[in-house]
């Protein structure tokens, strides 16, 4: 994430954030392999972040915009159109330290796919899922780690893997930590 401004509005419990994610092609990619490590291609995704959590009530609400452009795959002369996603996060802390939740996510395809064979006509891919997650911010790590894990079950996807998601993410806050 090369760039990313945030603002914080006090009064309102509000932050808000603009980033920009580069997606490098690493990973090893063969073509002869259905599932790969790798994109093989550049992917950047502009990310537009709200949160508003209350202090005094212990609820949060997250929601983030994302529009992702990808280059093209050299290997097979393919490029993935441009994506729209869509996150949103209501959770609920019980306590300083645990917190549990709900995230729902859209997925959807903007541009058809262009390739080397469109005789099977352009793809467009559109998904929608939602789970529990939980949160957990140890004290013998200060403030500053929370520890979160989602699960995501799709419930409709096409031209996409329908697919359970487990996330598992460490999430640092320097300075004075969680408030």
């Amino acid at each position: 994430m090369p760039i990313s401004l945030g603002w914080v509005f006090d009064e309102l419990d509000l932050y808000l954030s603009l980033s920009q994610i580069v997606v490098m092609p690493t990973g090893e990619y063969d073509t002869d392999n259905l599932i790969n490590l790798s994109r093989n291609h550049w992917s950047f995704d502009t990310l537009l972040a709200t949160t508003w959590l209350s202090d005094t009530t212990g609820t949060e609400i997250s929601v983030v915009h994302g529009l992702m452009g990808n280059t093209e795959n050299r290997k097979t002369d393919y490029r993935t159109g441009a994506e729209y996603h869509f996150d949103l996060s209501v959770n609920q802390y019980l306590s300083r330290r645990f917190g549990l939740g709900l995230h729902v996510y859209t997925y959807q395809q903007l541009t058809e796919d262009e390739g080397v064979d469109s005789s099977l006509g352009g793809f467009k891919g559109d998904s929608f899922g939602i789970g529990p997650q939980m949160f957990y911010r140890p004290s013998w790590l200060g403030d500053h780690f929370t520890f979160i894990w989602s699960w995501i079950r799709d419930l409709d996807a096409n031209n996409r893997l329908k697919a359970d998601h487990g996330i598992f993410q460490i999430v640092f806050t320097p300075g004075e930590g969680f408030p």
